[in-house]
């Protein structure tokens, strides 16, 4: 764990539980060519889907159905992993990628630049949380919203972090994580705010 104190520590434990990421989006580039034959890709490798007629950026779309992740390969040889669950698998399905383009691409020579663009991260709350009393404590200090008709979901933007959080009763998520510790930071500053049912 990230935290720097025991009374951190105490605050997030009894608070949350489960903290864990749960998507990862990452970017790289394949080395090689400067443009790739995106339609001669969707044609020969498996799962996947030429998207170039209806946008403007010529791509492929590759699906691991297994994993759940989902790989974008552009003409320009950049590539987005969107739905790994940690970064070191978000770098190994480009490489399995890079890899079954190379079978096809011969002048394809693997995988560079590789970068975490950011994560979603989840929670459980250990209790329930009183949305409508939460969101009133939290406009002292952020500026959340909520909007039930639309959205169960209480959103808190947390600006100086650059992350979203977002707050259901029992559980939540914290959108747009760069660091690590950005994700436990997000929740310290939340968890003093928080009204329960039954408070």
């Amino acid at each position: 764990m990230l935290m720097t104190s025991n009374v951190e520590t105490m605050t997030l434990d009894e608070n949350f539980s489960d903290l864990r990421t749960v998507n990862v989006v990452a970017r790289a580039r394949l080395a090689g060519p400067r443009r790739l034959d995106t339609k001669l890709l969707a044609s020969r490798l498996r799962n996947s889907q030429y998207g170039g007629d209806l946008t403007n950026a010529r791509s492929v779309t590759l699906r691991f159905p297994l994993h759940s992740t989902v790989v974008k390969v552009y003409e320009s040889g950049s590539m987005v992993v969107v739905g790994a669950r940690s970064a070191s698998s978000a770098r190994s399905t480009l490489r399995a990628v890079a890899r079954r383009i190379q079978r096809v691409l011969r002048d394809v020579r693997g995988l560079e630049g590789f970068r975490v663009v950011h994560t979603v991260w989840s929670f459980k709350m250990r209790r329930a949380i009183d949305r409508v009393r939460t969101y009133e404590r939290l406009c002292e200090r952020f500026f959340p919203s909520y909007e039930p008709e639309i959205n169960t979901a209480l959103t808190v933007p947390l600006e100086d972090l650059r992350v979203k959080a977002c707050l259901h009763k029992w559980s939540g998520a914290v959108f747009g994580v760069k660091r690590d510790r950005d994700a436990y930071l997000a929740l310290q500053l939340i968890a003093p705010l928080l009204v329960y049912v039954g408070e």
